[in-house]
């Protein structure tokens, strides 16, 4: 079940926020659901109030469904505000960081901006990579590359922010919307895809919130 861009749910009508989470809740069997996935920008201005409300409803998942996440733009990313985030979920007491901890990896173990997560369904092994929006090392991609190559035998889900336009094709460094006009040095979409993820054969797919569109895209 994958969860895009809730920001204004979560700042405007906090009311509507859990009927989105009931949705999932009340369709793991029926719709037999083994993972959620939620696509950036929880939040809108990345507020203290904003990211307690978020915690609230993913608090109900733990022990039922496990769930992934990572920050969108309006996460604390792109006006550089206080890493909220990181002090409610990378703190090694709080559920999701046991989470990441027991079922995978971090690239920096202070933080769960980047992290893998590994899971199995059905006999087929799978991995979640959950990379930040508006990564600016290359060190973070040359570890996810490295991640995706010591696990040959699963089939991978990258998980990020902004991915694909409104066009369908993944964002061309220097394009309106794209990670680097928002966040400065940042490494684009095709960087990534030609430089990265491109070399490894058993990705499945790559999913994404971000961009505005009447339908659902995929290339």
């Amino acid at each position: 079940a994958f969860i895009p861009d809730i920001q204004i749910l979560t700042d405007y009508f906090p009311n509507k926020l859990p009927p989105v989470f009931d949705y999932v809740l009340d369709n793991i069997d029926d719709k037999n659901i083994k993972y959620m996935v939620t696509l950036g920008d929880l939040t809108d201005e990345n507020t203290q109030e904003e990211w307690d409300l978020v915690k609230e409803q993913l608090d109900r998942f733990n022990g039922i469904l496990p769930y992934s996440i990572f920050r969108g733009n309006h996460d604390g990313v792109w006006k550089n505000q206080p890493a909220i985030y990181d002090s409610i979920f990378a703190d090694p007491n709080s559920d999701y960081y046991k989470h990441v901890q027991a079922n995978g990896g971090f690239y920096d173990t202070s933080s769960v901006k980047n992290t893998y997560l590994l899971f199995e369904e059905g006999g087929t092994k799978y991995m979640l990579l959950n990379l930040d929006y508006g990564i600016t090392d290359e060190k973070i991609l040359d570890w996810a590359d490295e991640v995706i190559e010591a696990h040959p035998d699963r089939r991978v889900i990258v998980a990020t922010h902004a991915w694909l336009g409104s066009h369908g094709e993944p964002f061309a460094t220097g394009e309106w919307s794209s990670p680097g006009t928002e966040v400065s040095g940042s490494i684009d979409p095709d960087r990534i895809w030609n430089e990265h993820l491109s070399k490894h054969a058993n990705i499945d797919m790559i999913v994404c919130g971000h961009s505005q569109s009447d339908q659902i895209l995929c290339t």
